[in-house]
């Protein structure tokens, strides 16, 4: 009987061994070039990975500044609004022609 627990303990030995094989194998795919990335973080790396946390008086900063910009930035279209309407409704846009290639009408020629 102990020769049984023994290949039962081995055996399980192994199967350990290839699920972290497989595991591993996942979590790298290879791309077109032939380079292979990593996909996905394993979960020791990600548990000593230490998250960076804003503090509430970092939030009401980042927020406030970026009231200001918002209102800063509605304060000069409501300006630039009026005198840009003009200018936006004749506007076309143009193409610019490129050196070096030939169009059909100047192949004809």
């Amino acid at each position: 009987m102990r020769d049984i627990e023994q290949i039962i303990s081995e055996l399980e030995a192994q199967r350990r061994a290839i699920d972290n094989a497989i595991s591993a194998l996942r979590g790298v795919t290879t791309s077109g070039s032939g380079r292979s990335t990593l996909t996905k973080v394993s979960e020791s790396a990600r548990a000593t990975t230490k998250r960076r946390r804003l503090s509430p008086e970092g939030r009401r900063r980042i927020a406030e500044a970026a009231r200001q910009r918002w209102a800063a930035q509605k304060a000069g279209q409501s300006r630039s609004t009026e005198a840009g309407t003009a200018k936006k409704q004749g506007a076309k846009r143009t193409r610019r022609k490129r050196s070096g290639t030939k169009t059909a009408a100047t192949t004809a020629s």
